[in-house]
């Protein structure tokens, strides 16, 4: 699980194998470190019969197994489920424990498809892009099922994410539908950014015409792009660069600089884009 975790209950002999991380668990503390470190990822589902049975014959945690299969059968919340698991072992702190449970509470009184889309942003968040891309898609295959303004954000948030992976023109796509689902402004704006960003000056005017912006409205877009591009630390970086190339013998720090602007560019638009 990429660090060595202390266990104080018993290891199983045969793992219980988490699917969507292809992870075998052997003891109920590293089941207490994989919730804590993907609780975004927990649903309903994770209240399994098979879970339980693990615990009670791999783990031979019987008092506790009892306790969780009443749960299920009582069809106690998912916070109560988890709670009783992580408080059982001791291996996460209590704030840890309060943490955990306050992010399943958030979710538990939403619908499935806002519960995806929030696991979908916490991907994201963490630097997870591809992965938050495939769950904002086959979200968005069942469309029918979702409210417009639902939609509208699920598609934004996939442009921003494609965004990242620098797929402009699939992003402004994206983009497009969101403003045409939610009518959100940040995605009229992301849309007519990403076109500039994927240098299509000319599709920009005949947008921003099309949506009836302002020429004021215009060029402050155009400002955002010229700034992020040309200003601030990317042009000092591009200065930087231009006295590193004029040193051969200075190749990596050339390669390094580099590095650094290419990231920043990619922070400073998820900020402009990001719902």
């Amino acid at each position: 699980m990429g660090e060595l975790i202390l266990a104080k209950t018993p290891v199983a002999a045969n793992p219980y194998y988490i699917e969507e991380l292809s992870l075998n668990i052997y003891s109920l503390e590293e089941l207490s470190y994989y919730v804590y470190h993907n609780v975004w990822l927990l649903s309903a589902d994770f209240m399994s019969v098979s879970l339980v049975k693990w615990i009670d014959c791999e783990l031979s945690l019987h008092s506790l197994s009892s306790t969780l299969d009443k749960m299920i059968s009582d069809s106690a919340p998912l916070s109560l489920f988890v709670s009783e698991i992580l408080t059982f072992d001791g291996y996460l702190t209590k704030a840890e424990i309060r943490d955990t449970l306050s992010i399943i509470n958030s979710f538990e009184n939403k619908s499935e498809a806002e519960c995806r889309k929030l696991r979908a942003d916490r991907l994201f968040e963490n630097g997870r892009i591809v992965s938050a891309i495939f769950e904002y898609q086959s979200l968005l295959e069942s469309r029918e099922n979702l409210s417009h303004s639902l939609c509208g954000d699920i598609f934004h948030n996939l442009g921003t994410a494609l965004s990242r992976l620098f797929f402009m023109k699939e992003a402004s796509d994206c983009f497009k539908s969101a403003y045409e689902s939610n009518r959100n402004r940040e995605s009229l704006n992301a849309y007519l950014l990403s076109l500039l960003l994927s240098g299509d000056e000319e599709k920009f005017n005949h947008e921003s015409k099309k949506y009836l912006l302002s020429d004021e409205e215009m060029m402050k877009l155009q400002s955002k792009v010229y700034n992020l591009t040309y200003e601030g630390r990317s042009r000092e970086f591009s200065e930087r660069l231009d006295r590193l190339k004029a040193d051969n013998s200075d190749i990596e720090s050339y390669k390094e600089e580099l590095s650094n602007i290419i990231k920043d560019a990619e922070e400073e638009y998820r900020k402009i884009c990001r719902l």
